[in-house]
């Protein structure tokens, strides 16, 4: 599993993402850092998802450890991880 700070959490490994992006009901206690991206696309290439800034958190997989830094927006209950 992948912990976020300490906690276990589901996430989807994308090898198409060119950035991580969590939820913020997800980091609601950490402070946001503004970000040069505005807008991200979603999935569906057709809609942007507003971007409401960036945080680095501590994360492990498995025997790995470290910090990412993710994009945040308001889509709820969502990880993903860039697969680079």
């Amino acid at each position: 599993g992948l912990f976020l700070d300490g906690k276990l959490r589901v996430a989807l490994l994308d090898s198409c993402a060119s950035a991580n992006i969590i939820s913020r009901d997800i980091v609601p206690a950490k402070e946001l850092q503004p970000s040069a991206h505005q807008t991200i696309r979603s999935l569906s290439k057709d809609l942007s998802v507003p971007v409401l800034g960036e945080t680095t958190l501590a994360v492990q997989f498995g025997r790995q450890q470290g910090q990412l830094k993710f994009l945040v927006t308001d889509v709820p209950s969502i990880v993903i991880l860039c697969a680079e």
